[in-house]
Order: C-alpha cells, then structure tokens, then sequence
C-alpha cells in the first residue's frame, strides 16, 4: 500500500475499533462504483483504470466515542449489505476505502472524511503552488469548523 494510506490504515488501527472487511460485505457494485471515482479523482496520476485499481477497505465499529460520525447529518451513509437468509438489518458501520495503489481514501461518513483529510495536512510545496491538494485541504478546514460549530450544538463534541 502507498504511505500515505499506510499511515492512515495505522492512525484508524489505533484510534478505532477498526477491521479489514471485502467488497461482498457491502452492497452490490459498491466497490466498483469506488473503483470508478478513485480512477476519476486527479489523485490518479497514473491514469490507472478503475479494473486496475485495489482497495483495502475497513470497517469502523459504532462505539460511544464515534456516534458523532454515524448520523446522518454529517453525511453518514449504511453501505453494508444485510448478512443471512432473509436478513433485512443490516450490520452498521463506516467503510474506509484505502486505495493500495496511490493515496486515495473515501469514507462513508463526511465528518470523519473531513477530520482525516485535515489531518493529513499538506506541504509547503502544495501551498506555494497553490495546487489542488492545498485548495482541497482549505475546503476541508472550512467544513471542519462548521461541522464543530454543530457538534457542539448537539452537544457531541
């Protein structure tokens, strides 16, 4: 895996209750339609298509210490498919997609999205160039702030 989602693989490890899961875990054709954004997303410098690019994708378990990432509002979303014969609940969790290729990351949860992006700052050559990463990262404090604002207002935070 690239190094950059190396050390993320490792930050989740030891921060959450965290474990590796496979693409059938999920809905139908989720993994492909990731397989489809990180090949479109301008973190794809080699061009690679969508069939030759690989995930390692996490679960991250709902605990009390990261309800705030499972509502709704701060754009959770449930992709795990129902598990069993006529089973119609499915298991909750975020899914981390990690891509092994080159440092594209995806989650189901866009507060915890934002919180991982933040943190993985950016370098003083991606700030003089002003560069798309840099831009990227500047939306992301932007958002951070306001999602706190709201997490303090429900008194999450």
């Amino acid at each position: 895996m690239n190094e950059q989602n190396e050390a993320l693989k490792e930050y989740l490890y030891t921060n959450f209750l965290v474990h590796e899961i496979q693409g059938e875990d999920l809905f139908t054709h989720q993994e492909e339609y990731e397989k489809d954004n990180a090949a479109n997303s301008y973190m794809n410098t080699a061009g690679l298509k969508a069939s030759e690019i690989s995930f390692v994708i996490l679960a991250l378990e709902r605990t009390k210490a990261t309800e705030k990432y499972f509502y709704e509002e701060f754009g959770y979303i449930n992709i795990m498919a129902p598990k069993g014969e006529g089973a119609e609940t499915q298991p909750e969790y975020i899914v981390i997609f990690l891509a092994k290729n080159f440092p594209y990351f995806s989650v189901t949860s866009s507060l915890l999205f934002v919180e991982l992006n933040v943190m993985g700052g950016v370098d003083d050559k991606e700030i003089q160039e002003r560069s798309t990463r840099y831009l990227e990262y500047q939306s992301h404090v932007g958002f951070l702030k306001e999602y706190r604002e709201r997490l303090k207002e429900l008194n999450l935070e």
